[in-house]
């Protein structure tokens, strides 16, 4: 007979590797993976999504800033290129600043 405890622990350890299992099934099976671009990064929303994202994005700012409909026609239009930097860069990992704020020579200041 298989003392008390020593069961419990059979137990324990069974219920711990059926729901790795499970967890790995559950992954695998149901958790869309999309298929890596040329580029190596995955593949981004639909073009879709990012029309509406961007037309609420504009409706956010046309109604938070009160801008005229010559504002939000340039806000579409002129700043585009430059957000499409600042992503770009941003997602490379270039940033600007250097580091954290007192990286450098904090201990010599005290």
């Amino acid at each position: 007979m298989i003392p008390p405890r020593l069961r419990a622990g059979l137990v324990i350890g069974a219920v711990v590797i059926a729901s790795g299992i499970a967890g790995a099934a559950i992954d695998r099976a149901f958790l869309v993976r999309r298929p890596p671009r040329s580029d190596g990064r995955r593949e981004g929303p639909p073009p879709e999504y990012e029309q509406r994202r961007r037309t609420q994005m504009l409706d956010n700012l046309t109604r938070e800033l009160s801008l005229t409909p010559t504002q939000r026609a340039g806000l579409d239009s002129a700043q585009r290129a430059k957000f499409a930097t600042l992503r770009h860069r941003r997602g490379s990992g270039e940033h600007r600043g250097g580091g954290r704020r007192g990286s450098r020579g904090d201990s010599a200041r005290q």
